[in-house]
């Protein structure tokens, strides 16, 4: 799994100490930029979240929040000026990221199918199509009707990096366009079988144990399941100490990081793991 080069610490700061003078002398500083964010939709929520409580403590910071796919989240860590949240870096990334979360990768099928936990191995041939029947892992008479999200969606992506190995997906596989569709699809189709972040499960759908650990966001910080997604803050280079707006991206990533930060967080997907 890819491993951020440089974790931020919490940066503290002191306020500097009000000046009796009645006048500026000099010009004032121009208003600081907004911090740009590009942001996927499932990490939406969060990143409103936490930039709500963030502003609400620096009233001079203000964020512009980009919404896009999430290949184009990946795309924008290009831009040297903004960051991505993200829970998907391509191997090859050779850019910087901080981590802020964790999610994992839920198994939802239809309970027509009778099978209520899966293993690694059984998921590969799976999605391979060496199994197509659920009988044959133990289940009902029924086909298994594969589903899998588009290309380009970070979640498949992990799927495929940490489940299918060298192992290629059956080309015959649905396609689901997005998690909410993902859902729909296998709680409407008998011996359905697809996949979605932890945290967008809802109990419209069965979850599969994987390996005999059940899928949860409270089963991430101590690695007790085993298809876990890092979210990061990413971007071309690390935020510059030395340039003010550059030591504003520093200042909220490392309140992200922080114990505040990350009961925030929580709300949405796992904290970072503290063992």
């Amino acid at each position: 799994m890819f491993r951020p080069k440089r974790t931020l610490a919490v940066i503290a700061f002191t306020l500097a100490s009000c000046s009796s003078q009645l006048v500026p002398v000099t010009t004032p500083p121009a208003p600081l930029p907004p911090l740009r964010l590009y942001v996927a939709a499932p990490a939406a929520g969060l990143v409103s979240t936490l930039t709500t409580a963030y502003s609400l403590r620096n009233t001079d910071v203000t964020f512009e929040v980009i919404a896009v796919a999430e290949r184009a989240a990946r795309e924008a860590l290009g831009d040297p000026n903004a960051y991505a949240i993200t829970h998907h870096l391509d191997e090859n990334f050779d850019g910087w990221a901080a981590p802020i979360g964790q999610d994992g990768i839920a198994l939802i099928a239809h309970p027509s199918g009778g099978v209520q936990g899966l293993s690694l191995k059984q998921l590969r041939a799976i999605y391979s199509g060496e199994l197509t029947q659920w009988s044959q892992i133990g289940g009902e008479s029924l086909p298994i009707v594969v589903f899998t999200r588009e290309d380009g969606a970070g979640v498949q992506d992990l799927l495929i990096r940490q489940v299918m190995g060298s192992a290629r997906m059956d080309s015959n596989i649905r396609i689901a366009p997005s998690d909410a569709a993902m859902r729909f699809a296998v709680e409407r189709t008998p011996g359905a079988l697809g996949y979605v972040p932890i945290s967008q499960l809802d109990g419209t759908a069965l979850a599969l144990t994987l390996d005999g650990a059940t899928p949860s966001l409270d089963a991430l910080a101590p690695q007790a399941y085993p298809l876990r997604m890092i979210l990061y803050v990413a971007g071309a280079r690390e935020p510059n100490a030395d340039d003010p707006l550059g030591r504003h991206y520093r200042a909220f990533i490392g309140w992200v990081q922080s114990p505040e930060g990350q009961a925030l967080v929580a709300r949405h997907v796992a904290p970072l793991s503290l063992d």
